[in-house]
């Protein structure tokens, strides 16, 4: 946090503060940071991906998934965005 206050635009301090903000269960403050740094960076795949995260935690796989879908764009070679997408279409499929 004390990071942006000397620089809101700076897209690394979000995306972490997101990723704190997961860590801490609180999901609504995550959601925000991670919009912030998409709207930096619409390009940061970590982001995207942690928005993911935090709404499967929430136990919102349509919206993770739309979410992750966005991060494997970004990271095609990435097993870990492909695995994510697999977890909701499982999740999804026993709904």
């Amino acid at each position: 946090q004390r990071a942006l206050k000397l620089d809101r635009s700076y897209l690394s301090a979000w995306t972490l503060m997101g990723h704190e903000y997961v860590e801490m269960k609180n999901t609504a403050a995550a959601i925000e940071a991670y919009r912030r740094a998409v709207d930096i960076h619409p390009r940061d795949y970590r982001a995207w991906y942690g928005l993911g995260q935090t709404y499967e935690i929430m136990n919102m796989p349509l919206y993770a998934l739309f979410y992750y879908r966005k991060a494997a764009a970004l990271r095609p070679y990435d097993a870990r965005m492909w695995s994510a997408m697999g977890g909701c279409y499982l999740l999804l499929e026993k709904k």
